[in-house]
């Protein structure tokens, strides 16, 4: 059975569209969703450059899918694991080899999260709408 399992109150007023427009679509149970998050960057906001750690990066995948954006919100990903002559991870613009993924509402996407990656709304007017997206960590199957 299921051990520990917590529902946010805001879990209902998401869930019927989530199953329908994420879940559904991709086949996805929601048993089998680890942690699901809405994430939402503001016009300028970074979320900077890192890799994420710990038993969930080899256990489950980390599904991207984003709902409301527009043209400046954009995920980077290393594509391999390079490190500068100091042995420091490289950023974009400083030699590390990173690809550049539009987010366009509806697209779905996996990165390794293990490898640095980071996420940018660079909208330039205060009028632009805030990127928003869903992320789902899916169970491995056993």
């Amino acid at each position: 059975g299921k051990k520990h399992v917590y529902h946010f109150p805001l879990f209902r007023k998401w869930s019927d569209m989530l199953e329908q427009n994420v879940l559904d679509p991709l086949k996805i149970p929601l048993e089998k969703v680890v942690r699901m998050q809405l994430a939402r960057m503001t016009n300028k906001s970074r979320i900077k450059v890192h890799r994420d750690s710990g038993t969930w990066v080899r256990q489950t995948h980390r599904v991207h899918v984003p709902l409301i954006t527009h043209d400046y919100v954009y995920f980077l990903s290393q594509l391999t694991n390079s490190t500068s002559s100091t042995g420091e991870e490289q950023s974009p613009g400083q030699g590390g080899n990173f690809l550049r993924i539009l987010a366009r509402v509806g697209d779905i996407f996996e990165i390794n999260n293990s490898l640095p990656h980071a996420v940018a709304n660079l909208g330039l007017k205060s009028s632009d709408n805030p990127g928003k997206e869903i992320v789902n960590m899916v169970k491995d199957d056993e």
